[in-house]
């Protein structure tokens, strides 16, 4: 029997080279792929680093690796957005883009449509199962039967399905997730078992492909600063700060307080301030108490639904979870409305803090992803 080719999206970690390792054992043709992103001209990033332990991880397993290099492609749909969103007053998540445009994108559809491989593997913590989706929430649980649907990874401390709501059902047929169904510490022990090279390589943390960032220095390479004013819930002045964009909702540092009139910084008594609203138009921030930062009502831009036949019934009479950033609380909710031409309105059963506009609401029931949408 022809062997199932796949191809490894190689990072120089830890996680897609014990991916790789465990695909080889099961028998698939592997190819490993470094996908050559971001050149660190701006910001430091470890591309050179992560490239050459790349290709030490596939000189080691024995498998061929191919560079891409997708530096414009990653500038245009990843990078120039980033920028876009915050000059807009907005909170962007880079890194669900990169996933949607850049992984799951441009590299899918090389891998699949031009080159005719079986499967993209990459080493994120999430699984890819099946399930059954009808007009009844209990036949959104999980079963061996029916469609392919986005899951949870096992470890709930690096599940990285939040990232991954833009995926479509029709990929996850040709999509591995090999250590979703393992915990970040027994990838590592299997990496040292095997004496892989990247073994003891710390995770990597940051923007994807970029890396660990200062977001106000990154974006200062390309938005200058501008004082504009702090105001009060009355819209009093109290303060100024160095320019909206460079802020974002719930933020409790970086702006000063000047008007010690309105607030007199040394007693004790005295609540600290969050950014309660950014007004790109006039470069103002409002600030005001934690408390008033709290919403249990969140609207969004059209859901994208993993699953699309998916009858809108069934958000109007079940409950699911809503999750508001990476590995934050899940909180139960309703889905109210469901427009693909319009906003959607999703309302939790307990505020949650700082929503933010820009970022994504990822919709779960129990383990199952079912779409998300940017918050408005």
């Amino acid at each position: 029997m022809k062997k199932k080719r796949v191809v490894v999206g190689l990072s120089g970690g830890v996680d897609s080279a014990v991916s790789a390792t465990m695909l080889k054992k099961q028998g698939f043709d592997v190819l490993g792929v470094f996908l050559y992103c971001y050149d660190g001209r701006v910001t430091a990033c470890t591309v050179e680093e992560d490239r050459a332990m790349a290709v030490k991880v596939a000189d080691f397993l024995h498998i061929p690796i191919k560079i891409i290099d997708l530096r414009s492609q990653y500038r245009r749909s990843v990078i120039d957005y980033f920028f876009a969103e915050y000059q807009k007053g907005r909170t962007p998540n880079p890194d669900v883009m990169c996933n949607k445009e850049i992984k799951f994108g441009i590299f899918y559809d090389q891998v699949i449509n031009e080159w005719g491989y079986d499967y993209v593997a990459t080493g994120h913590y999430a699984r890819i199962i099946r399930c059954s989706i009808g007009n009844k929430a209990d036949k959104l649980e999980s079963d061996a039967t029916s469609r392919y649907c986005l899951a949870k990874g096992i470890d709930d401390g690096k599940d990285q399905s939040y990232f991954l709501y833009r995926l479509k059902e029709n990929q996850l047929e040709h999509i591995l997730f090999p250590i979703g169904d393992l915990k970040k510490e027994m990838v590592r022990k299997t990496a040292k078992q095997i004496k892989l090279p990247n073994w003891e390589k710390p995770d990597s943390q940051g923007i994807c492909f970029i890396g660990e960032v200062d977001i106000k220095k990154f974006l200062m390479t390309e938005i200058k600063p501008q004082k504009g004013l702090v105001l009060n819930t009355k819209g009093e002045v109290i303060g100024e700060h160095e320019g909206v964009y460079f802020y974002t909702i719930g933020q409790r540092h970086g702006f000063k307080i000047t008007n010690n009139l309105k607030l007199i910084t040394n007693n004790k008594n005295v609540k600290p301030l969050y950014i309660l609203n950014k007004d790109s138009v006039h470069n103002t921030l409002t600030v005001g108490n934690r408390e008033d930062l709290n919403t249990n009502i969140i609207i969004t831009e059209p859901l994208h639904l993993i699953n699309d036949h998916i009858n809108p019934i069934i958000f109007k009479s079940n409950k699911f979870q809503a999750r508001i950033r990476h590995l934050g609380e899940l909180y139960d909710c309703k889905i109210e409305k469901v427009s693909k031409n319009g906003e959607s309105v999703i309302k939790l059963d307990k505020p949650a803090f700082a929503v933010a506009p820009g970022q994504s609401v990822v919709i779960y029931n129990k383990d199952i992803v079912v779409g998300g949408g940017v918050i408005k």
